[in-house]
């Protein structure tokens, strides 16, 4: 299971500032719950979707977001269907994509990677290791915000 969030990656307080906005895209409540949580405490805002038509709906079509967590197992559309859908349409084929998937195998992993996953965490994952992978992804997004907290 996730490790409890003991210390942010960036303090908190610059955080709210940063207009950085993730898809959080999970079937799982109490995962999704903890994950939403976390984000939203280290400063991010925080849109969750529970299935994959709705986030198909919510995601294609539109760049609002700055990063999509992107279950593989969803009801009714998979996570890499989504992923292909996502990487094929503008404006949204480059925002970078984080697959989260108990289907964590060398296969699955390169699947994804071919597909356009920008990174694969398998699960049980550690909540640090989430955040330092985020913190990574969109790093010219929150250097100023953590800058400007020091």
């Amino acid at each position: 299971m996730l490790e409890p969030q003991r210390q942010l990656p960036w303090p908190s307080e610059a955080s709210t500032d940063m207009n950085i906005t993730i898809a959080l895209v999970e079937d799982d409540a109490a995962l999704a719950t903890l994950l939403s949580y976390n984000l939203s405490a280290a400063g991010f805002e925080v849109e969750w979707v529970r299935c994959g038509e709705d986030a198909e709906e919510k995601l294609l079509g539109t760049a609002k977001h700055d990063l999509i967590l992107l279950d593989w197992q969803l009801p009714g559309r998979s996570g890499i269907e989504l992923l292909r859908q996502i990487r094929s349409t503008e404006p949204t084929e480059r925002q970078p994509i984080i697959m989260l998937t108990c289907h964590n195998n060398s296969e699955n992993r390169k699947r994804a990677y071919d597909l356009g996953a920008t990174d694969f965490i398998g699960k049980p994952f550690s909540l640090h290791a989430l955040m330092a992978r985020i913190t990574s992804l969109l790093d010219p997004q929150l250097k100023p915000a953590i800058a400007e907290s020091r």
